[in-house]
């Protein structure tokens, strides 16, 4: 039942960067500047470290001289103004019920039944997987039959949203590579909110528990099926700690987009008090929460003299709280007073339907735990098909203020581009966001974009008011400690930090400098946390990788449980059926296979997206130049460099369909340049003898 709190780093910048180096991805950085005057420039910079708690994992925070931090607090009254009509909401205030309860609104219930963690420390995931099913519902949001459980209900996988972002991926085509938390279990040893989120926000997460069983937890879990999501996490809020009075806040949210995860302290007394187990204690507060559930309703007239005697809170009033510990008490549910001094980390997690033909630009695919003050902050995407952009996400750090103001900004970038603004500017957008959680921010006029140019977002975030401090801007880094870790991969040209001088600077260039006192404090720096999402023009689905893995043939009696599950679901595929579901059904097919010994991951992988065979530069022809562009990324992962090509590239690259580059890809790509130079009419399965 371990839950750990927000792993906290971050870096103050206050004096001018300089630029060095040389970009790969669309942008020629500044000329180098003078080493010494490099060495000058200095960040006040404050570590967090890890420190055992008896069981628990609670953040410590020092700065450069070993003395303490104190971290901003949440700003719980302008939060709770949201309610009434703050000027960063268009909320106005409701009349909330004394009572109210998930599990019967008008009749229905808009809960998920109560699962049983057993000796696992998942409970984070469990609550918010919980909560994710609960806004699901609460929205109204399609769920097909065929993807209910055996017991008629919707049954996301917390395996799928506990596995995956603890470990380890390092592959050709996925930008998001090298991010991952390592922690003894993984998932089973402890998580939390902004984990979950930062998964989700990557599109980890959401697989149907049919297809990914905790059951199997054991033997592991395929590759393939990384991304595979049914859902996706629009966007998320969280509240870090709930002062006494703003009940009404997480009373709003349970109405609206249905129950909050929360964490607390767990090894209180729960006191059956002959109707209903009550839980409250005093000696713990919220840096002691180890256990994470799920708040599905209230009851302000709950009697304080329902608690133990001797321990009971001065005011009435609970939540009705969801546990995952099975059914044996109460029906897996407690009461938590409204008084609970551990209670802390209240989160909601808004849902929407997956989008046909979407592409999510990333490089950021783990938890980041860092936070950065900046003028601005930028990721440089190229474009792996024609696409329209319509959002934006990003998340507001733990660190920042309760509202923060953002400005984002899209340019369009040149081959002589120098920063991420020297471009042609398509689109700019501002506002206010609200709480902290990964924030999606859609773009009310598209912006389309072809395949092959490169485009860059760029990030401001200030303060709502001239009081409040300067906003953290989210970027990952490397963190060691003997319990637990944060690793995460930063290539060149993909990520930039702009300082108050307006001068820009790429994060690798960053890794190189020193400070004054001639540290390297900048080394473990890693990407801006920034997406973009897409919708690719393409119209027509690609089933192509989906009809590889059918190749195989239907399953018999000696089949495993999930070839057979993922076949039948394969075939029984409607002919109007869209991408990302065909997607899915090859994600899930080919990982039956795998697991049966058919197939060994990544073969087959890369089938997905749309290409043109050899044409790994993406400018729709075959030449030497593209052979060229094989041979290298194929020598850089002989050396253990992950080339950073798209999945389209990688795609046209892998000539023999392996899910691996290797020189014969390269040699095939020019023996067919060849051949149309001569005059002829190369075919690969030809060239190839396939």
């Amino acid at each position: 039942m371990k839950h750990f709190r927000n792993l906290a780093n971050w870096l103050c910048c206050t004096a001018a960067f300089l630029f060095c180096g040389m970009s790969t991805n669309g942008i020629s950085v500044l000329s180098a500047l003078a080493q010494e005057t490099a060495q000058t420039t200095d960040f006040s910079l404050a570590q967090i470290s890890w420190e055992q708690n008896g069981e628990l994992l609670t953040p410590c925070a020092t700065d450069a001289d070993g003395d303490a931090v104190t971290l901003p607090e949440t700003a719980m009254d302008a939060a709770a103004g949201a309610l009434r009509g703050a000027e960063s909401s268009d909320e106005t205030e409701t009349q909330l019920p004394t009572f109210y309860s998930l599990l019967d609104v008008d009749g229905e219930s808009y809960i998920t039944s109560v699962k049983d963690q057993g000796a696992s420390g998942l409970c984070w995931a469990y609550a918010a997987i919980g909560a994710c099913e609960s806004n699901i519902l609460t929205q109204g949001l399609t769920i097909p039959e065929e993807w209910l459980s055996d017991e008629g209900e919707l049954d996301l996988s917390e395996a799928s949203l506990a596995w995956y972002i603890y470990t380890e991926r390092m592959q050709l085509g996925d930008l998001a590579s090298g991010d991952y938390l390592t922690l003894d279990g993984k998932g089973v040893g402890g998580g939390n909110a902004t984990i979950a989120s930062f998964a989700m926000a990557a599109g980890i997460g959401t697989q149907l528990e049919q297809y990914l069983p905790m059951s199997d937890w054991d033997e592991g879990y395929s590759e393939y099926q990384r991304y595979t999501s049914y859902y996706e996490m629009e966007s998320s809020d969280i509240i870090w700690e709930l002062e006494e009075g703003a009940e009404d806040l997480i009373k709003q949210w349970i109405v609206e987009t249905g129950a909050v995860s929360a964490s607390y302290y767990s090894s209180g007394t729960y006191y059956d008090n002959g109707t209903s187990s009550a839980y409250y204690q005093t000696r713990y507060g919220s840096n002691n929460a180890d256990h994470a559930v799920l708040i599905v309703g209230w009851d302000d007239d709950y009697s304080a003299e329902n608690f133990q005697s001797g321990t009971q809170p001065e005011r009435d009033g609970a939540w009705l709280v969801r546990n995952s510990w099975g059914t044996d008490d109460y029906g897996g549910y407690f009461w938590m007073s409204y008084d609970e001094p551990s209670l802390c980390e209240l989160a909601r997690f808004e849902m929407t339907e997956v989008q046909d033909q979407e592409i999510r630009y990333q490089y950021d695919g783990g938890a980041s735990y860092s936070g950065i003050v900046s003028s601005a902050a930028a990721n440089v995407f190229t474009a792996e098909t024609d696409c329209t952009l319509s959002s934006v996400m990003f998340p507001i750090s733990s660190l920042s203020e309760s509202h923060v103001r953002y400005t984002i900004s899209i340019y369009l970038l040149g081959d002589d581009a120098q920063t991420p603004e020297d471009g042609t500017l398509l689109y700019t957008t501002a506002g206010i966001t609200t709480y902290s959680g990964y924030k999606n921010i859609a773009l009310d006029t598209p912006v389309a974009i072809q395949k092959g140019e490169t485009f860059a977002v760029v990030l401001s975030l200030g303060r709502v008011q001239a009081t409040d401090s300067r906003p953290y801007t989210t970027i990952e880094s490397n963190m060691e400690d003997s319990v637990a870790s944060v690793q995460c991969l930063v290539r060149e040209g993909q990520s930039y930090i702009q300082d108050s001088a307006g001068s820009w600077y790429d994060i690798v260039d960053l890794q190189s400098m020193t400070n004054s006192s001639g540290v390297l404090a900048y080394a473990d720096l890693g990407n801006v946390a920034l997406k973009v999402i897409a919708e690719a023009s393409e119209t027509e689905n690609n089933t192509a990788q989906l009809e590889a893995a059918l190749s195989y043939g239907a399953t018999d009696e000696t089949a495993g449980e999930l070839y057979q599950l993922a076949y039948a679901a394969a075939i029984a595929l409607p002919e109007d059926v869209a991408q990302w579901e065909i997607d899915n059904a090859a994600a899930n097919l080919l990982a039956g296979l795998e697991q049966d010994g058919l197939i060994q991951f990544p073969k087959l992988l890369y089938l997905s997206h749309s290409y043109l065979r050899g044409d790994v530069d993406l400018d729709d022809t075959v030449t030497i130049l593209d052979a060229h562009e094989a041979l290298l990324a194929y020598s850089q992962e002989s050396v253990g460099i992950l080339a950073t090509l798209l999945p389209a590239q990688v795609a046209a690259a892998d000539i023999d369909e392996s899910g691996t580059l290797s020189i014969w890809d390269a040699y095939w790509i020019l023996l067919y340049y060849a051949s149309e130079s001569a005059g002829m009419t190369p075919d690969w399965e030809t060239l190839t003898g396939g």
